[in-house]
């Protein structure tokens, strides 16, 4: 059952590998977190870059994306797309 929410507000990288969220921090130790925790995650800065391939898989596990803008004002929704049907 996914229940975290991550707020992004400093410059990094985003990725996937193994399933998990991987958040690349300059000069700083990589975070993981299983990608089927997250309910949603929330990019408050616009120095974020984001892979295809993790906004894949957080749209099959069901994992919303919100994008904001220069004042940190939400602006942009990524939602998973058909999940209520087959």
């Amino acid at each position: 059952m996914s229940w975290k929410t991550i707020i992004i507000s400093n410059p990094c990288r985003l990725s996937s590998k193994d399933n998990n969220l991987v958040i690349s921090r300059y000069e700083q130790d990589d975070v993981k977190i299983p990608i089927n925790d997250l309910s949603s995650i929330v990019i408050e800065t616009t120095q974020c870059t984001i892979t295809s391939s993790l906004l894949s898989k957080l749209s099959t596990e069901g994992v919303a994306v919100y994008v904001c803008d220069d004042t940190h004002m939400p602006n942009g929704l990524l939602a998973p797309f058909g999940t209520h049907s087959r």
